[in-house]
């Protein structure tokens, strides 16, 4: 009994392995012919993998550079990147040359006074008392900072209340600039100001689409304006092609300001995740093999393979495939933008 106990267990056991071999038949013949399939592509691989290799290691950085100032550019309104200033070594010379140009944006005169000047912009509110010889800067309350939009003398007093539109609400100065202090809408964008229909009205606009109204003695008692949208017959056919490319490439586009935005965000944040986990997955292999080579001890081979494993993933099947469109379609509007020199005048028409 033991015997045929013993028999039957040899039998099960040779059945077992019998379905081993054929499993293992099946699998080989599966994975043969993924290397056959392999094999006739071989070519075609290998050259498209060097040409991504060597095209993403010497445009690395570059893309890097591109992605975070794109993601920067996108969002332009932010008060630091109008405010922060970098090292006159890190421009070329025609940013240094032109470096001054976009600090004043608005200059005011005195009618009664042509020596007595306020000019504004990104960078803050200046006066100057001698006919723009010197210039210093205008104090605001709390110690703010504000980007100026906006200089408008007031109706009834002119020059006696001047008007600033800022990053941070509507400012009123009653020394001619020396000094300034809020007056209303703390946090809006106030992007311009104009003098009413009279003395005794102000009209100015929120964020370039909202049109709001106040008296000048009353500034707390801000009246928002709604006006309705151009009806569909006074809107135009069509778009300027210039334009039209223009507002892709810098989140405006396709959808509302909002969506369009967000995509463009993630595409330059993209770009910059791209750059920096190739170089990783590179650089990673070459100085392991560095390490191997010198016989220095590193990380495990369980760390290795898992480290090089979640920067591929995150490289190519979820960063890459994810936002493919919309860096194909950022780099080729881009393209048009760079050489609007040459292309400009056919867009526009």
């Amino acid at each position: 009994m033991s015997e045929r106990t013993i028999g039957g267990g040899v039998s099960r056991d040779r059945g077992a392995l019998s379905d081993g071999k054929t499993a293992e038949r099946s699998g080989s013949s599966g994975a043969n012919a993924v290397k056959r399939k392999r094999n006739r592509n071989a070519p075609l691989y290998r050259w498209s993998f060097t040409i991504h290799k060597w095209a993403g290691l010497i445009a690395a950085v570059w893309l890097g550079v591109l992605g975070l100032t794109g993601f920067f550019m996108n969002n332009g309104e932010w008060r630091w990147l109008q405010q922060v200033t970098a090292p006159g070594w890190l421009a070329s010379d025609h940013v240094a040359q032109n470096a001054a140009r976009n600090v004043f944006r608005y200059l005011q005169i005195d009618p009664a006074d042509a020596s007595i000047r306020v000019a504004g912009g990104p960078r803050g509110l200046w006066r100057s008392a001698d006919g723009g010889a010197s210039w210093s800067p205008t104090r605001f309350e709390a110690a703010a900072h504000p980007q100026i939009f906006a200089i408008e003398a007031d109706p009834a007093r002119g020059w006696d209340r001047l008007w600033i539109g800022t990053d941070d609400g509507l400012f009123v100065t009653t020394d001619k600039g020396e000094t300034a202090r809020p007056a209303a809408l703390s946090g809006e964008s106030v992007t311009a100001l104009a003098q009413g229909a009279s003395p005794s009205e102000m009209l100015g606009v929120v964020d370039k689409s909202r049109v709001f109204r106040f008296d000048p003695d009353t500034p707390s008692k801000i009246q928002m304006l709604d006006l309705a949208p151009l009806p569909e017959e006074a809107r135009p056919e069509s778009v300027r092609l210039h334009r039209f490319i223009r507002s892709i490439h810098f989140g405006r586009g396709l959808f509302e300001p909002a969506t369009s935005r967000l995509i463009n965000e993630l595409g330059g944040l993209a770009m910059f995740v791209l750059a920096v986990t190739g170089l990783l997955y590179w650089g990673f292999g070459k100085w392991w093999r560095m390490q191997a080579k010198a016989g220095a001890r590193g990380m495990s081979p369980e760390a290795k393979r898992a480290t090089t494993s979640w920067l591929y993933r995150i490289h190519g099947a979820t960063i890459g495939l994810l936002c493919a469109p919309i860096l194909l379609y950022l780099a080729l509007t881009g393209i048009v933008i760079d050489h609007d020199t040459e292309l400009g005048s056919l867009l526009r028409s």
